[in-house]
């Protein structure tokens, strides 16, 4: 083993509920309806552009509606990333075991990279991550292996 890669949101974290809720807050400020905490299960997982748009009801996704909301979105965010985010069962464990083993570890995620890195921060100070990365410009979808060899010839 070279190294273990892991995404944060649904694998590390359990963010569900404050993806939701945020989500959810920007829906209504736009007059949408908001949606059950399990519905968000199959809404996460491509980023914020998809993340809005699969909330969005059928024929109000205008560029300017899907951007307004997707803004909506970030800053409801912003205020609430971290209100019920919590580690999921076992996940101390295993981070503890690959520290002791001496395996690199990484984080790779779909994730703005301004969150990715404070839930790193917050939720995951006990172990050391040779690179986090969420999205950016750089790094548009979960960044996966060309992030990992990226990151990699940054440090």
């Amino acid at each position: 083993m070279k190294a273990v890669l892991f995404d944060l949101d649904g694998t590390l974290l359990n963010t569900l509920r404050d993806i939701a809720d945020a989500c959810n807050a920007a829906l209504s400020r736009h007059g949408f309806p908001p949606h059950p905490l399990d519905s968000y299960r199959y809404f996460v997982g491509d980023g914020v552009p998809v993340l809005v748009s699969r909330t969005m009801p059928a024929g109000q996704h205008t560029g300017e509606t899907l951007a307004s909301v997707a803004a909506a979105y970030r800053k409801e965010y912003q205020c609430r990333w971290n209100a019920t985010t919590t580690l999921y069962p076992g996940i101390a464990e295993l981070l503890d075991e690959l520290s002791r083993r001496g395996a690199p570890m990484a984080v790779l995620s779909n994730k703005p990279d301004d969150f990715t890195r404070r839930c790193v921060s917050e939720f995951l100070t006990r172990w050391t991550f040779s690179i986090v990365l969420g999205a950016s410009k750089a790094f548009p979808h979960e960044p996966r292996l060309k992030g990992a060899c990226a990151g990699t010839r940054k440090h």
